[in-house]
């Protein structure tokens, strides 16, 4: 028998941080805006607000069905405390899906200095990993010029959302499968590459498959 669901209604008197972390403790699972008591102006804010101190958000890292759960933040020694739901191995290097819409900056340090050696050495073809948002594509391609081809990879969720907008600023997409499968059902993997194929033909851009070949060394 599932658990029953908490919805806690908020107002004016409750948005401030002190008590919200107190609602939390309740093991809140929703908070419902009462818009009637909140001022137009101010929606958005609360909303973004809300989202930045919600806990409950898994992390899912590797392939080895390593899953944590964030149970408590502490923005000011900059760590999060997770409880491990489901045990695997934690190894370096490995990629880490997290089911939140976060708004981060889809290039790290490393990777603006890396496209700044590649066009000084002359390099036409940048692959592009987890897109999720033609603006992403932007940003590359205000460091590398319009004179390259960029290859979008398309392996979450958000990509297909906005496979259109990223179609339109690509040159070509690659289907990543491995990766899409954090996101979507494996058995639903052959549908969503059909529909990626699809708008990639209708888009008139290149499409790049992703093949595994075993090699026995027997």
């Amino acid at each position: 028998m599932s658990r029953v669901k908490i919805i806690c209604t908020l107002g004016p008197k409750s948005y401030d941080k002190k008590t919200l972390l107190l609602l939390k403790k309740e093991n809140i699972d929703i908070f419902r805006i009462n818009l009637s008591h909140t001022k137009e102006n101010k929606i958005e804010k609360i909303i973004s607000y809300l989202k930045k101190i919600s806990i409950k958000n898994k992390i899912y890292i590797g392939f080895n069905n390593l899953c944590l759960e964030v149970k408590k933040k502490n923005k000011s020694k900059n760590f999060i405390l997770c409880k491990v739901l489901s045990s695997g191995y934690l190894e370096s290097n490995k990629g880490v899906h997290i089911d939140a819409d976060l708004n981060l900056d889809p290039l790290t340090n490393k990777d603006k200095k890396a496209l700044e050696i590649a066009k000084k050495l002359k390099i036409k073809n940048f692959a592009v990993s987890f897109v999720n948002h033609q603006n992403d594509l932007d940003k590359v391609r205000k460091l590398v010029g319009n004179k390259v081809n960029i290859i979008s990879k398309i392996e979450t969720i958000n990509a297909i959302k906005n496979l259109r907008q990223i179609s339109k600023k690509s040159d070509a997409l690659l289907i990543d499968r491995g990766d899409l499968s954090r996101y979507i059902p494996v058995e639903t993997i052959p549908s969503a590459q059909e529909y990626i194929v699809k708008i990639t033909k209708k888009m008139k851009k290149v499409i790049i498959y992703v093949f595994l070949k075993l090699i026995s060394l027997r």
